[in-house]
C-alpha cells in the first residue's frame, strides 16, 4: 500500500485535518449567509423558529467537527507510537548501571558491553545514549533511593545487526545487578504493563516488542487473560494455527491483531521446514521457493483486487485520477541511466544533490552546512516528492562519517522511519561505502 494511503501517514492526517477546515468554513459560511439574508429581509423578527433553526445547525456543526478532530487526535497518536517503535528498533535499555559522568557514557558503555558480552563494541559502533529520567538534581526521591537505583541507560547502535547481537546474548548478563530490556513504544508498554499484572512478571516477555505467551495453551489461564487484554483494547487476534513449530513443541506465539475485521480478506499460516542450511538438499530450497511465490502471488491478486474495486467505486474523474496516482508507475532515465536530480529546501541553503536509479531507488547527498533540524521537514516533502512524482521503492540518504555532527543527523533519520544500511548492502554502491554513512527508507 502506498505510504501517502496508509492510515496514519502525516499525509492523509493533513489531508483529513483540510476536509475537517473546509466542512467548517462551508458549514459557517451557509449559515452566515442565511443569518445576513434574514436580517436584511427582517424576516428574523417574521419568523422566530429561523433562529433555532439556525442554532440547531451550528450545534449540529459543531458536534460533526468535534467528533472529526477526535479521530484525528486518535490517528496521530497511533502514527507517532508507530514512528516511535521504529525509531526504538536499534536501540535497548541497561537497568543497574552505576551512574557517572554523562560525557562519557559512550565509552563507559562500549567498554561495558566489551567486557560482559565477550565481543568488541567501539564508541563508533553507539550512534548515542543517554540516562533516562530526571537526573540527581531535578529528582524529587531521596539520595538514599537515588544510591540504590542508578537510572536506565538507552543504547542506540548504528545498525540492528549490532543491537540484536547485543541482546540476544542478554544471558551473559543472568546474576549480575544488570537487566537489559526492549524500548518499546507507549502502547506496547501500556499493554506490557497490564500483562504482567494479571499474569506475572515471570510469564510475560517481549522480543521487538512482540508478545510471547502461547495461545494455544488452553490448560493455563494465561492464554484467556491475553485474549482478554487484546479485546479490551478493542483489538481481535486472528490466527488460529501455531506459528511456531520444533520437533517438541507447537505453539502459537505471533499474532495478527486488528480493531476492524472487515478489512481483512483471510489470515493463516505457512510452515517452511527449515533443514537446507543443514542437508543443502535442492528439494528442501524449491520447497521454500514454491511457498514464497505463492505468497507473493496472493499478495498481487489481493492488490488487483483491492485497485479494481477502487477504481469501480470511484464516482468522478478526481477521485479516479486519485487511485491511478496510487497505482503509480516506475520512471527514470533513459537505457537505465541515473536521472540526476537537484532541490532546494531554503533558498539561503545548499542545493541537496539526488540520483535515481533503476526508477525505484533515490540517492541523497546531504550538504555539509544544513543543519540536522532544518532535515526533518525537508525530507517529509521529499519523501512525499519521491513516492507521489517518482514513484520510488528507497529513499537513501548519503552524508560523510566525518561530519561532527554525525550523531545529530543519525538520529533526526532515524526519528523519519530511516535505518543505517550496511556498507556491504547491495543498495550501496562501492563508490559511497568508503567514507559514508548510508541510512535507507523504504517506501511501503
Amino acid at each position: 500500500m502506498s505510504r501517502h494511503k496508509r492510515k496514519g501517514s502525516t499525509t492523509e492526517i493533513s489531508s483529513k485535518m483540510s476536509q475537517i477546515e473546509d466542512r467548517l468554513e462551508t458549514g459557517l459560511g451557509e449559515i452566515r449567509n442565511q443569518l445576513g439574508t434574514a436580517i436584511a429581509t427582517g424576516t428574523a423578527q417574521k419568523n422566530p423558529d429561523l433562529l433555532k433553526q439556525l442554532t440547531d445547525k451550528l450545534n449540529e456543526l459543531e458536534n460533526c467537527i468535534k467528533s472529526s478532530l477526535e479521530e484525528v487526535k486518535k490517528e496521530m497518536h497511533d502514527f507517532l507510537d508507530m514512528q516511535k517503535k521504529r525509531f526504538n528498533e536499534n536501540g535497548v535499555a541497561f537497568f543497574g548501571i552505576q551512574e557517572g559522568d554523562t560525557s562519557v557514557l559512550p565509552e563507559t558503555m562500549a567498554k561495558f558491553i566489551t567486557s560482559k558480552f565477550n565481543f568488541e563494541v567501539t564508541v563508533a559502533d553507539i550512534n548515542y545514549c543517554y540516562r533516562m529520567g530526571a537526573s540527581s538534581t531535578t529528582s524529587t526521591s531521596s539520595r538514599a533511593d537515588r544510591s540504590k537505583r542508578p537510572r536506565p541507560v538507552a543504547v542506540f547502535f548504528v545498525n540492528r545487526w549490532l543491537r540484536d547481537r547485543v541482546f540476544y546474548a542478554k544471558s551473559v548478563l543472568k546474576g549480575s545487578a544488570v537487566m537489559l530490556c526492549e524500548l518499546l513504544s507507549d502502547s506496547a508498554l501500556q499493554l506490557y504493563k497490564q500483562a504482567k499484572l494479571i499474569l506475572g512478571a515471570k510469564n510475560v516477555w517481549t522480543r521487538r516488542g512482540d508478545f510471547n505467551t502461547d495461545l494455544l495453551n488452553f490448560a493455563s489461564s494465561n492464554s484467556k487473560y491475553i485474549i482478554d487484554i487484546f479485546e479490551s483494547f478493542g483489538m481481535k487476534q486472528l490466527i488460529k494455527q501455531p506459528t511456531r513449530i520444533t520437533a517438541n513443541t507447537a505453539t502459537l506465539i505471533d499474532y495478527i491483531l486488528t480493531s476492524n475485521e472487515d478489512i481483512v480478506s483471510d489470515a493463516g499460516t505457512i510452515h517452511v521446514v527449515g533443514v537446507y542450511k543443514i542437508t543443502r538438499h535442492d528439494a528442501h530450497w524449491e520447497t521454500y521457493k514454491d511457498l514464497r511465490n505463492q505468497v507473493t502471488a496472493a499478495v498481487k491478486r489481493e492488490k488487483r483486487a483491492y485497485f479494481k474495486n477502487k477504481l469501480s467505486s470511484c464516482q468522478n474523474s478526481k477521485a479516479t485520477w486519485s487511485v491511478m496516482r496510487e497505482l503509480g508507475g516506475e520512471g527514470g532515465a533513459p537505457n537505465g541511466a541515473p536521472l540526476r536530480l537537484s532541490f532546494r529546501t531554503d533558498g539561503r541553503q545548499a542545493p541537496w544533490d539526488a540520483a535515481l536509479v533503476g526508477g525505484t531507488t533515490l540517492y541523497v547527498a546531504m550538504p555539509e552546512k544544513v543543519p540536522p533540524e532544518g532535515s526533518r521537514e525537508a525530507f517529509v516533502a521529499l519523501l512525499d516528492a519521491a513516492e507521489e512524482k517518482l514513484r520510488c521503492k528507497h529513499v537513501i540518504v548519503v552524508f560523510s562519517k566525518d561530519r561532527p555532527d554525525r550523531a545529530v543527523v543519525v538520529r533526526t533519520f532515524m526519528f523519519l522511519g530511516f535505518t543505517v544500511l550496511s556498507p556491504n548492502s547491495p543498495l550501496v554502491p562501492s563508490q559511497l561505502a568508503k567514507g559514508n554513512i548510508c541510512m535507507l527508507y523504504n517506501i511501503e
